[in-house]
């Protein structure tokens, strides 16, 4: 049973169509203006109901997000016209449908071309909404990015459905350059909350229904249903010398 279905009179209270024609036209502006010398791929991926599932998943994110913030009153509308941490996530999802299509292309250069386009999506909702993800990050259904600024999210990255991460996270690799090429950022199951400033780094495993304290340094597995606390951190207090 999806969200939307478990939650009725959530998605009935809101003007439904509205919504999703808005989401819908968001995505078309993103695409038609990063694409505009290849108009007819937009078609062809409305065609091949990548818009939709796009759509799709983005309100269920809205609708989660709704759902679960009390700061939003229950208003999908107020969050779609307001949060830049959700339009963090709705950018990634338009970006990494592109770069997902990409795989299916016949040519490198083709490939190398529409993960270009993939990446200044990226960028460019990283620079007005703080949020930087990957579009070659694996993430489920109904994620929530809350606040939200200086959240990353690296391309190795792979998270469950119904997750919920505040600002300030880091979801990257241990080392700072010389990284190899291959499976180097976290894994995060289904259900998990991730607190401010939480830094998880390396390919660990963060089990289900994990509950992650601000400034958390991870990296090691945590198993499921495990709540990860910081019990103290240091603060020293020395006099002044005039």
């Amino acid at each position: 049973m999806s969200f939307i279905t478990k939650n009725k009179k959530l998605a009935a209270s809101i003007k439904f169509k509205d919504i999703k024609s808005r989401i819908n036209q968001t995505i078309k502006n993103i695409l038609f203006k990063n694409l505009e010398k290849q108009i007819s791929l937009v078609t062809e991926l409305e065609n091949n109901g990548v818009i939709c599932e796009v759509s799709n998943k983005i309100y269920e994110d809205l609708l989660c997000f709704a759902n679960q913030d009390p700061s939003a009153k229950k208003s999908p509308e107020y969050i779609l016209e307001s949060y830049l941490s959700f339009q963090a996530v709705l950018s990634y999802r338009v970006a990494n449908a592109l770069y997902c299509f990409s795989q299916m292309l016949q040519t490198n250069e083709s490939v190398i071309n529409l993960q270009i386009i993939a990446r200044k999506i990226s960028e460019t909702a990283k620079v007005k909404t703080g949020v930087e993800i990957h579009p070659a990050a694996k993430i489920g259904s109904r994620l929530i990015v809350d606040h939200g600024y200086g959240t990353v999210i690296g391309e190795t990255t792979e998270i469950g459905d119904d997750c919920y991460i505040l600002q300030g996270v880091v979801l990257g690799a241990k080392s700072i350059a010389g990284n190899y090429d291959s499976k180097r950022h976290p894994t995060l199951g289904s259900r998990v909350e991730v607190g401010s400033f939480a830094r998880i780094f390396g390919p660990v495993k963060i089990g289900d229904d994990v509950k992650i304290s601000p400034w958390a340094v991870i990296t090691e597995d945590i198993p499921s249903n495990s709540k990860v606390i910081v019990i103290t951190t240091n603060q020293v207090v020395k006099r002044r010398n005039f």
